[in-house]
């Protein structure tokens, strides 16, 4: 990122400050565009919720295998005591994750589970 831009010296007429209310939504898409904010200063807290998807067939492979399981993003007190099912979908995206435990089905009854390894 170019200088003037990260400190606002020059926006290089680059930068969006989208108007907007209390309870808006702003998307991203991810790597479509640098985003970021400013430093926070009003006296009431700011709040927000981030929440990032990648298709497991879309990315990671090869050597970033190793990103891949839970304990990489998350501390292990909150993993520990994960279900099977609450673990899977905590792993990181994968176009070949080599291991079973991140895969979810639903049966019959629509009950979701881990598949056992065949």
């Amino acid at each position: 990122m170019p200088p003037g831009v990260r400190t606002f010296e020059d926006d290089l007429g680059v930068v969006e400050k989208p108007n907007v209310k209390a309870g808006d939504v702003i998307y991203f898409m991810d790597g479509a565009q640098t985003h970021g904010a400013r430093s926070w200063r009003a006296d009431h807290a700011r709040r927000a919720i981030l929440i990032k998807f990648a298709s497991r067939t879309t990315t990671r492979q090869g050597a970033s295998i190793s990103s891949l399981d839970p304990t990489t993003y998350w501390d292990d007190n909150i993993v520990d005591g994960m279900t099977a099912e609450q673990r899977a979908v905590m792993f990181g995206p994968a176009s070949a994750p080599r291991t079973r435990e991140c895969y979810l089905d639903i049966d019959a009854s629509g009950t979701v589970f881990v598949p056992e390894s065949s």
